[in-house]
């Protein structure tokens, strides 16, 4: 086991004796480190107390602060705060910067030519400071996600928070509440809303309703666990290679863009794999002749 597994693994540790719970060990076996962190955040999360979670938030809400400085000969704002609140300023930040991507032109500008994602979030943070909405309005992909526990949500017992937020934890109720009266919603309920999940070939994209159950699913990049809002859907059959890659839930996967680039130009597969304690984790090796996509161009075709 790397030392970088070992480091996640303390975090379960017994705070006592100093002892790692004998399941998480088994469970996080053969795994790699950024696998190892996955399973552990996921097991400390499914065993965190509501009022531990109420505790952590007040104690980040009465050190929020931002700062100004300088480094490097540039000035800089830091923002400190609760987890959840940073998570989500980030999440809207960054779909702003989306946003005057595709307005600029998107993929067709040549790559010599597209401004900076640095530059784009920058120009976002001063375009919001200054009162104006980012050009091309606003992308109807889902930013952040939150999960609800159904039973503490409708007043059932239940030592558990009443909600998570993807990529940072259980959610304070006072969030919880203020998501619910100011944000607009989307309700995944799985396999039972109607959705259009499944659509084979019959549409290349995935929908809004399919990226939200993949978000519920693998909760970031299944490969660097990079937040939900840097990933795109990617299908595990290309749909330009020969055996036709079909627009299913159970055929896409979230990637971030950089893994997905780098999936690409190796010409390699995702694929499922059984794990340790029967978990399923993701992994990569060399696409078949099947699997292999049609170029265009000089250029990989992306999926």
């Amino acid at each position: 086991m790397s030392p970088d597994a070992i480091d996640s693994l303390t975090k379960a540790a017994n705070g006592e004796t100093g002892e790692v719970p004998a399941e998480l060990v088994a469970a996080v076996g053969g795994l790699t480190a950024d696998q190892t962190t996955d399973v552990v955040e996921q097991y400390l999360q499914d065993r965190v107390d509501v009022d531990e979670v109420e505790e952590r938030y007040r104690r980040q809400l009465e050190a929020r602060t931002v700062r100004r400085f300088r480094a490097r000969g540039l000035a800089g704002i830091a923002i400190e705060g609760p987890d959840q609140v940073v998570d989500l300023m980030w999440a809207q930040l960054n779909a702003a910067a989306d946003t005057e991507y595709r307005a600029d032109g998107g993929r067709d500008v040549p790559a010599g030519e597209r401004k900076p994602l640095d530059h784009r979030r920058f120009d976002a943070v001063q375009a919001f400071l200054a009162g104006r909405r980012p050009a091309g309005g606003a992308s109807g992909r889902p930013s952040v996600v939150i999960m609800l526990n159904g039973d503490r949500f409708f007043g059932e017992p239940d030592s558990r928070p009443v909600a998570s937020q993807s990529g940072s934890g259980p959610l304070p109720t006072e969030l919880v509440d203020e998501y619910l009266q100011t944000s607009p919603l989307s309700v995944l309920i799985r396999g039972s809303d109607g959705s259009p999940l499944w659509l084979g070939r019959t549409r290349r994209r995935a929908t809004d309703q399919q990226f939200l159950a993949l978000a519920v699913r693998d909760r970031g990049c299944v490969l660097c666990r990079a937040a939900i809002d840097r990933c795109v859907a990617h299908h595990l059959m290309p749909w330009t290679a020969p055996g036709r890659g079909r627009t299913d839930v159970d055929q896409l996967a979230l990637l971030c863009e950089r893994c997905h680039n780098d999936l690409h130009y190796r010409n390699h597969t995702l694929y499922r794999k059984p794990g340790p304690a029967g978990h399923t984790v993701w992994a990569t090796r060399p696409a078949t002749p099947n699997e292999t996509p049609k170029r265009k161009s000089s250029l990989v075709q992306r999926e």
